[in-house]
């Protein structure tokens, strides 16, 4: 995983300064024991066990160092991680918002089959696309964040050719649709008679325009999903 790479670099980076610090620490107790050693006029005996005392307090420092060392790093590591976590959930919200908007423009449309709400959903849907394109922009700049982010990205940049789909067909044909209301006949009358290949393959949920969306959204949301909690 990313976390445990990104673990082992700041291992081998941070531990070895600790390790010759602590050892240049001991080194130092030696010497200054030693110096003390010829310069003093202390019985031998009491002298050994100075020794000894310096010796057990480079050691003793030596280990409280390498444990600091391993528990502030621990404790970064911590941090980290549930900053990513979070990161990786919030980048999962967005996207599942947006799906979710798409899936509601999609069950009002087939259930009433009425123009204004075409009109009113593909509104919805247009005003979705900026934010799929933020997300796939703040998952461009991310680093070391996601595993799969290459796919995910790859779903994201579908669903926006998908929604750029919807925002054309609205354009060319919503003066058509506002004609068409006048005369009291139904959306799928509408569709039938009009080259929206678009909207006709969001009404029966098949097609290539159809596919293209649960492609990108098992590209982007399985993806996204399988970085939290697979």
């Amino acid at each position: 995983m990313l976390e445990r790479k990104t673990l082992q670099a700041q291992i081998e980076t941070q531990l070895p300064w600790v390790l010759l610090g602590a050892v240049f620490f001991f080194g130092l107790l030696l010497l200054a024991a030693w110096l003390f050693e010829k310069t003093t006029t202390i019985e031998s005996a009491y002298l050994e066990q100075m020794r000894k005392s310096a010796i057990q307090l480079a050691i003793i420092v030596l280990v409280g160092g390498i444990l600091k060392a391993v528990i502030d790093w621990r404790t970064k590591v911590n941090d980290k991680t549930r900053e990513r976590i979070e990161l990786r959930k919030e980048f999962l919200h967005r996207i599942r918002l947006a799906y979710v908007s798409i899936w509601n423009g999609q069950v009002l449309l087939i259930a009433h089959l009425d123009i204004n709400i075409w009109l009113e959903e593909l509104q919805k849907l247009i005003a979705i696309r900026p934010q799929v394109e933020e997300i796939e922009m703040d998952l461009k700049v991310s680093i070391e964040l996601l595993k799969e982010k290459d796919e995910i990205q790859e779903g994201l940049e579908v669903v926006n050719t998908f929604l750029e789909a919807a925002e054309k067909e609205y354009i060319n044909h919503r003066q058509a649709v506002l004609e068409w209301e006048k005369t009291g006949n139904s959306l799928d009358e509408w569709v039938s008679q009009q080259e929206t290949s678009w909207t006709k393959d969001f009404l029966s949920q098949a097609g290539h325009y159809q596919k293209m969306y649960d492609d990108g959204l098992t590209l982007s949301k399985w993806n996204m999903r399988k970085e939290i909690y697979g």
